[in-house]
């Protein structure tokens, strides 16, 4: 069996909310781009390849491309890549302005189509799941003020907040972003250093103007990543234990 792709619309009338009304269909037609150039989707190697599977000269038959188009219901159009006019029909989609290529593509997000790998989104599906599953098994590790910590490198105010809204904001974080919350935390050895700049921000100890970090009149870092790299320097732990017992007298 060769590898399938779907081709489904993804708008819905605003009154009915139905994807398309009894007996209708849409059609993908073809169209001039910026250059003059008829939209064909196909390189050279392309045409030439698919051409001679199908027996049609997509070169120079001017009509055949005046006339493709591909209509579709409410019900998909699955494509089976192994058959040559299916396969054009794909090649034709993938870059149409009208087609989003993928269900998570950020690109065309104005498309009222969408390309489905059948093999490819489950593959997707299955990795975003495993991925949410090794973040909560580390968010099941988490102490009530580590969680805390977390929000805080996510930005987000959490020492006068309750325990359970601390949790359900962590929750959030993990079923949108699993991936965030391993690079934010698991995964990031500065992370203390880190929650210590931003909390002493958070409370006047070092101020931020745009990119540059400074405490009183010394700048620090003109990145969060030279901020970083003062606070890891030996010489300058005068400095931070100065910070963190301020900040200590603050809570």
């Amino acid at each position: 069996m060769g590898k399938k792709v779907i081709l489904r619309y993804m708008g819905n009338d605003a009154w009915s909310g139905a994807k398309l009304y009894h007996n209708c269909s849409h059609r993908i037609s073809s169209y001039f781009t910026r250059a003059g150039n008829i939209y064909t989707g196909l390189t050279d190697e392309d045409k030439t390849r698919l051409g001679e599977a199908i027996g049609i000269d997509l070169f120079n038959d001017k009509a055949y491309w005046d006339n493709f188009g591909i209509r579709l219901s409410a019900d998909d159009v699955i494509l089976n890549l192994e058959d040559p006019l299916d396969e054009l029909k794909y090649l034709f989609l993938k870059s149409h302005k009208r087609v989003k290529n993928g269900i998570n593509s950020k690109i065309n997000p104005k498309a009222t189509y969408v390309l489905i790998d059948v093999e490819g989104e489950a593959k997707e599906i299955t990795m975003a799941h495993k991925a949410k599953r090794e973040a909560f098994k580390h968010f099941d590790k988490l102490s009530a003020t580590e969680m805390r910590k977390c929000l805080r490198l996510f930005g987000m105010k959490s020492d006068s907040i309750s325990g359970e809204l601390v949790e359900r904001r962590m929750v959030e974080i993990i079923e949108t972003n699993p991936q965030g919350f391993m690079d934010k935390w698991v995964n990031n050895v500065n992370k203390d250093i880190e929650f210590l700049i931003k909390e002493s921000i958070s409370k006047n100890i070092i101020r931020k103007n745009n990119n540059i970090y400074q405490y009183g009149s010394d700048v620090i870092g003109r990145s969060i990543d030279e901020a970083i790299g003062f606070f890891k320097n030996k010489e300058n732990n005068d400095v931070k234990m100065a910070i963190m017992n301020t900040l200590k007298s603050k809570n």
